[in-house]
Parts: structure tokens; C-alpha cells; sequence
């Protein structure tokens, strides 16, 4: 099994499994996008080699360990061995989080073959599903001759351990009640064929506490609810289960996303985001599952979705309940069986990864209202982790501008780091903040950038546009700021060559942007 790594100037930025079919790297139009990255290329895995496929250009072969550039990034070959001797992934843990009791309950079960051709035997049950039969891909395979192929499946569902019957010659029995589908709970007797199965169950409860630190990967706060936020992440991001995440838009929903990747097992594997309410309805099934060549018109060649590109490591799917309703149960399928179908294809194909999701909506409300899937909601909200409204954590607010000032002054390159004076902190606090903290990034940014030299932002250089109706979230761009630091400039000055000289451009140069701003109009 052959895996590239990709690297910028600040690390590691994925490690993709590559399929049989091999992968395109390069804009819009492939597998895998690198922004910056203009010329398209395609990575094929061969016997011992990766074979490097350019636009118009001679392939070339790489081995395993060798690094090859492609504009700004560095990609290396690596043909799994040094995966293969990592640790295993310890056996998955069922979670369930209480927010108003701060409690984290953890399930671990087992299933005990009290009798039959195979027992005495007892397997931890770490997988959410599993199928059980007399053959061999069976996920529990039994020699009992009286046990079909496929006998039956255990799902663990909200309400317990579901069992299906698959169909078998014998029947499957709980209690020696034959069913077709039940809940089976721990202490109940289990037959199929000659083989009796038991379940049993291990819980336990833990506090969860708000951390003492105000900081965690990239994200601050002195409140009581950010702190728990953070002892949160720390405690499930090991665990490899499903988690929800809410909170209102700008709240930093994928910064929570990329914290649980980055603290968790598969920390060394891909990160893949996917706004399952910024891709056209049409697309989404292709984006999230692939296709195969032919499946439409337009599908030139066969396509991996995020599912099997992001092998071994996280897909984050952010506002998840924009998901359209005819493919939620292929996600359902997923999350329960870690098997996609590409678009067009018949075979399954396995997948190792684990999904995060988020959304700003009421999930609950959705489901009553029938435009979400009430499986599929209780299958996602193991974990739930809520961001508060940045209206609600105002004692952040200082913390938080300090943090986002000291990210502007290294993105800028700023001698200084800007900081605010005790009015316009002032002003902050009285603020509703609609758009929270992405909000509040943009105003300070703005403001970063029009204060010029000046070390101190006071309450004139805020713009808070609440009265005006104007979204604040919304990004000004480079042109924008500087014509607005021009004409904050022309108005304080007493001529247009002390503006020049504050500045710190050449006369004629400020003539030319006053045209070219419009600014000699509105002046």
C-alpha cells in the first residue's frame, strides 16, 4: 500500500492513501486540491514505485522515501512500512457527554460465546458494527454447521445492540423468541445455530472539569464554558467516535474539528473538510463518495471522494444539516459499516476514517420537522461539543482581541503588536457581535490595518456596522482598506502632503490613488 505525505513551510499538511487508480493532485478539477498549485499531477501506484504523470511531460518513478517538489509543496513517497509498526489503535470506546452534568459516560462491552462449537471465547465488541456467520469475511466467524454464511448483524444503536437476521436457514433467537430485528440487551441469551452468545457491558462515569489553562490549539478563553470546551476535546479526542459539534457561524466550530484530529490518534493522517452547504446539491454525492468512469456525463475517469482520499484520518463535515435528505442514509451506511459504494460501481469499498461533524442548527428540531434523519442525528451526537456566542463570553473578549492582534502582527509584518486602548475595549464589550469571533477577527484585522504606524486602536478606528445593517463578518479586502486609510488619513491632515508624509508614500502617488479611489469626490 503505497501513501504521500505533503508538506508546506509549516509541516505537514496531509498523508493520503493512495488508491489502486491513483490520485490527481492540483486544482479544482482533481482528487486532492492544493491551492497555488496551477499544473495538474497524477500520482499511480506500481510494483516497488509511485509514477509521477505530468501534463505533456515524460512520467518519472519515485521510490519510497523520496521527496519530489510541485510548486510550494513538497510530497513524499512512502509505502507504508513505517505505518505498519506503528502501535495499533486501542479498542474503540462507546461515549456518551451530558452537557448540564459535565459527565462523560464510557461503555466498553463484550460479547461472550457461552456455547456452541466455539466456545468457551469472548471479543471485546470494538467496532460499531459487526457481522456474524460461518464465513470466513464474517467480521466473527464460527465453525457451528448450523450457523448460515451471513447469519446475522449486531449494530450498536442508541438504544442498545440491535440484531438483525441476515436471512438464515435457522433463525436467529433472543430469549427463544425468533426475531427478524431487536434490541439485545446484557443479560439476555443470544442463539444462533448451537451457539449461544452473551452480552455484557462495563460503564463508568467521569467528571469532566473546565482546564485551568485559557489557551488550547489555537483557541483562548478565560470563561468558564472555554474551558470546558477544552478538557472536552482532550478527553474524547483519543477515542475514535463520531462528534458533533454546535454553535452559532463564526464560532470556530473547525478550529474544535481540527483540535480533536490534531490531539488524537490520527494525528499523522489527513485532515479533509468538506461545507456540506457550499458544494451544489448535484455535487455532493461525488465529493463525498467518487465515481467511477462513466457513471455520468462529464466522469472521464474514475474519482476518489473524501472518504477513501482522507484513509487513516479525519473527515470533518461542517454544516452537516444542509446534507441533502436522499444522502443521509449513504452517510448513515458509512459511519455504521466504514464502506463506501463510488457513484456508479457496485463493489464496496472499506474505508478508515473517523468524522467529525458540526452545524449552527437545531438538529433535534430538524429531525422532528422531517428534514433530518432521526438514525442518523443519533448516530453523529455521541458527543456533543457546543461553542458559546461570543455575546455570552465577554470575559474572553480582551483574551481574545490580544490573540488575534498577535496573529495580524505576524501576518502583517508589523514592528509592533497593535494594542487597544481601554475605550475601545469599551466599545468591544458593547457590541452584540452577530458574527462572533470571525467577526471580531475581521474588525481588529481592519482596524490593524488602518491605524497605520500607531501602536494604540481606539474606538474611531473600530468598524462596528451594527446600525448600518452591513454584515461585519464580511471580509474587506486589500483595495478596500487602503482607500479607507486614505481617507481616514485626508481627513485628519492639514494637506495632502502632510497625508503623503503620514503615510509614507510620495506626493504624486497619493494624487493618483485619490483618483483612482474617487476619494477627490467625496472629499
Amino acid at each position: 500500500m503505497w501513501y504521500v505525505s505533503i508538506f508546506n513551510e509549516n509541516g505537514m499538511v496531509a498523508r493520503l492513501k493512495l488508491p489502486t487508480t491513483g490520485l490527481s493532485v492540483g486544482d479544482s478539477s482533481c482528487d486532492v486540491q492544493l491551492p497555488g498549485l496551477d499544473q495538474p499531477v497524477r500520482l499511480v501506484p506500481a510494483r516497488g514505485e509511485i509514477w509521477l504523470e505530468r501534463v505533456g511531460q515524460n512520467g518519472e518513478s519515485v521510490a519510497a522515501g523520496e521527496r519530489f517538489e510541485l510548486g510550494a509543496y513538497t510530497l513524499e513517497a512512502d509505502n507504508g512500512e513505517a505505518a505498519s509498526q506503528t502501535p495499533p489503535r486501542a479498542h474503540t470506546k462507546t461515549m456518551t457527554y451530558q452537557p448540564g452534568q459535565q459527565e462523560l459516560s464510557i461503555h466498553r462491552y463484550e460479547l461472550e460465546i457461552a456455547a456452541g462449537p466455539d466456545a468457551p471465547r469472548t471479543i471485546p465488541l470494538d467496532v460499531p458494527v459487526l457481522t456474524i456467520g460461518k464465513l470466513a469475511g464474517c467480521d466473527l466467524a464460527l465453525t457451528d454447521s448450523y450457523v448460515s454464511g451471513r447469519h446475522c448483524r449486531l449494530a450498536l444503536t442508541p438504544v442498545g445492540w440491535s440484531v438483525n437476521d441476515l436471512g438464515s436457514s435457522n433463525g436467529t433467537f433472543i430469549d427463544d423468541t425468533p426475531i427478524k430485528e431487536a434490541v439485545w440487551r446484557p443479560g439476555v441469551e443470544l442463539r444462533i445455530g448451537r451457539t449461544i452468545l452473551h452480552l455484557h457491558e462495563r460503564s463508568e462515569r467521569e467528571q469532566v472539569e473546565p482546564e485551568e489553562q485559557t489557551s488550547f490549539a489555537g483557541m483562548v478563553g478565560r470563561s468558564e464554558a472555554m474551558r470546558q470546551v477544552f478538557a472536552l476535546i482532550k478527553r474524547v479526542a483519543a477515542v475514535d467516535t463520531t462528534v458533533l459539534i454546535g454553535g452559532p457561524t463564526g464560532s470556530g466550530k473547525e478550529l474544535v474539528a481540527r483540535a480533536l484530529h490534531a490531539h488524537g490518534e490520527r494525528a499523522n493522517g489527513p485532515f479533509l473538510a468538506v461545507n456540506c452547504g457550499a458544494i451544489v446539491r448535484e455535487l455532493i454525492a461525488g465529493e463525498l463518495f467518487g465515481h467511477k468512469r462513466g457513471a455520468f456525463t462529464g466522469a472521464v475517469a474514475d474519482r476518489a471522494g473524501v472518504f477513501e482520499i482522507a484513509a487513516g484520518g479525519v473527515v470533518f463535515l461542517d454544516e452537516i444539516g444542509e446534507l441533502p435528505l436522499e444522502l443521509q442514509p449513504h452517510l448513515l451506511r458509512v459511519l455504521e459499516q466504514q464502506k463506501i459504494r463510488r457513484i456508479g460501481d457496485e463493489r464496496e469499498i472499506p474505508i478508515d476514517v473517523r468524522v467529525i461533524t458540526a452545524t449552527n442548527r437545531d438538529l433535534a428540531a430538524e429531525v422532528r420537522a422531517g428534514r433530518f434523519r432521526e438514525d442518523l442525528y443519533y448516530r453523529i451526537d455521541r458527543i456533543n461539543i457546543v461553542l458559546p456566542p461570543l455575546n455570552e463570553r465577554l470575559e474572553d473578549l480582551s483574551l481574545l482581541a490580544e490573540h488575534l492582534l498577535a496573529r495580524e502582527k505576524s501576518g502583517s509584518g508589523r514592528k509592533t503588536v497593535p494594542q487597544l486602548s481601554s475605550a475601545a475595549l469599551a466599545r468591544l464589550a458593547q457590541y452584540s457581535w452577530p458574527g462572533n469571533v470571525r467577526e471580531l477577527s475581521n474588525v481588529l484585522a481592519r482596524a490593524a490595518l488602518l491605524i497605520g504606524e500607531r501602536d494604540t486602536i481606539t474606538p474611531e478606528d473600530l468598524d462596528l456596522r451594527e446600525s448600518s445593517g452591513v454584515d461585519a463578518s464580511a471580509p474587506m479586502t486589500l483595495a478596500e482598506g487602503e482607500r479607507e486609510l486614505i481617507r481616514r488619513t485626508l481627513a485628519t491632515a492639514s494637506t495632502r502632503r502632510e497625508a503623503a508624509a503620514v503615510l509614507g508614500i510620495a506626493e504624486s502617488t497619493l494624487y493618483d490613488k485619490i483618483k483612482k479611489y474617487g476619494l477627490d469626490k467625496s472629499l
